[in-house]
């Protein structure tokens, strides 16, 4: 009976394996069939786009599913609304004018937040 569900556990390990590997590369395709067909178009990693929807809606932090280093972040959004516009200037313009900082948050269990 030991003998028997060796065997079975090793088949069984086999499987789930199979099957995750199944999954992720399903994913791909799936994120593709959500997105817009503006997007569906350009040549990234869909491991690499990341949602936020406002006041961008995809972030792609190109090269990072490769395990590589990140060679380029990529702020994509639709045409903007005439309400949205300025903001996405504003966003544009702050970046290129280099105003923006990293910061690191760490959250307690007890749900203080230490910034680093």
């Amino acid at each position: 009976m030991q003998a028997k569900k060796e065997e079975f556990d090793e088949k069984e390990n086999a499987l789930r394996e199979k099957s995750i590997e199944r999954g992720r590369n399903k994913v791909p395709i799936l994120i593709r069939n959500c997105m817009c067909s503006d997007f569906k178009t350009l040549k990234y990693d869909p491991y690499d786009m990341k949602a936020v929807m406002h006041p961008v809606d995809f972030v792609v932090f190109d090269g990072l599913n490769e395990g590589e280093e990140v060679r380029e972040v990529t702020f994509l959004t639709r045409t903007p609304s005439s309400i949205m516009r300025p903001v996405i200037e504003s966003l544009r313009s702050t970046l290129e004018k280099g105003n923006y900082d990293w910061k690191v948050a760490r959250i307690t269990t007890a749900g203080k937040v230490n910034f680093e």
